[in-house]
Formats: structure tokens, C-alpha cells, sequence
């Protein structure tokens, strides 16, 4: 599991909790395709953790079987912004996950089906963070994390389309 992860060049687990810092420095664009399976009624989140003090969180609710994208401060002005029903990766079977922010705008998707395109609701810079919920019964299987400050948008499509499922 990600989260029990020693320090590494790709990034670091917080020691106080069980986020996993992906990104290296803090930046505008970027994208973070995770692979994992969970029986569980717990996952993870992958959000930007912005220079505002604010967040961009993809989040899983298993009760209503919701995917959840929200913004702000965690636990103060977090707002939901979009809801996708009937999303349950806690079937044992493992879901990719990808998160891009680029080009102004936040893009999920969850096994190759969009999820959400919209607007960024920030132009602030920030690192890519995985979170993986206290007591999840999940097994990460692969995380990638790809920079795109920079890249022309072209170009980072190309990239992002790299070694999918």
C-alpha cells in the first residue's frame, strides 16, 4: 500500500496521516493515473493541494455509491462542485483512475469513462496528493504522475494516453 511507502524520488508519506505527496515541486498543470482495487468500503482521493490553501479532490462515497469532486479548505469551505452516481470501485476488481489538470481545466476519469471536464475552480499552483482513507482495505498497484507545465497541450494529450489499460 502507497501510503505505508518509505521516502522516495517520486514523492513522500506525509508522517502524521496517509497522504502520499506524488508530485515533486508545485506546479500548475498536471496528471496522476493511479490503478488500485479495494473490497472495501474505503478508498482513496487524488486531489491538487493548492498554494491557496485550498484543494481539488476527486472522493469516492461508498454508501451512496457517488464519486464526488469538490473544492476549497478540507473540513472548513469545501464545496461539492460535480457528482457522478452509481460509481462503486469497491467491487474487488481493480479501477484506474486518472486526474488531469491542464489547459484550465480539471478532467477525471475512472476506467476510460469521463467522470467530469470542466473548468478549474483555481489557477493556483499545488502538488499532486493521493489520500488513501484510515482503514481501507485497498492495494495500490501502480501510480503515474506526469508534470505538464510546459507542454503544449498536444503534445500532453499524446503523453497522457501512454500506457493505459
Amino acid at each position: 500500500v502507497i501510503a505505508k511507502a518509505e521516502h522516495t524520488a517520486q514523492g513522500y508519506r506525509l508522517p502524521a496521516n496517509n497522504h502520499w505527496a506524488i508530485s515533486p515541486r508545485p506546479q500548475r498543470s498536471g496528471a496522476v493515473r493511479i490503478r488500485a482495487t479495494s473490497s472495501s468500503g474505503k478508498f482513496v482521493s487524488l486531489y491538487f493541494a493548492l498554494d491557496d490553501g485550498k484543494q481539488e479532490r476527486l472522493r469516492f462515497v461508498p454508501h451512496t455509491k457517488e464519486c464526488v469532486l469538490s473544492y476549497g479548505s478540507s473540513n472548513a469551505d469545501e464545496t461539492d462542485f460535480a457528482t457522478k452516481s452509481e460509481i462503486s470501485p469497491f467491487d474487488g476488481q481493480a479501477h484506474e483512475i486518472l486526474f488531469v489538470r491542464m489547459d484550465g481545466r480539471l478532467r477525471v476519469t475512472m476506467d476510460g469513462q469521463l467522470l467530469h471536464d470542466a473548468a478549474d475552480q483555481s489557477q493556483a499552483t499545488g502538488r499532486c496528493v493521493v489520500d488513501i482513507y484510515p482503514g481501507a482495505d485497498i492495494r495500490v498497484e501502480k501510480v503515474e504522475y506526469l508534470e505538464l507545465d510546459g507542454v503544449p497541450s498536444a503534445a500532453a494529450q499524446k503523453l497522457l494516453t501512454i500506457g493505459k489499460r
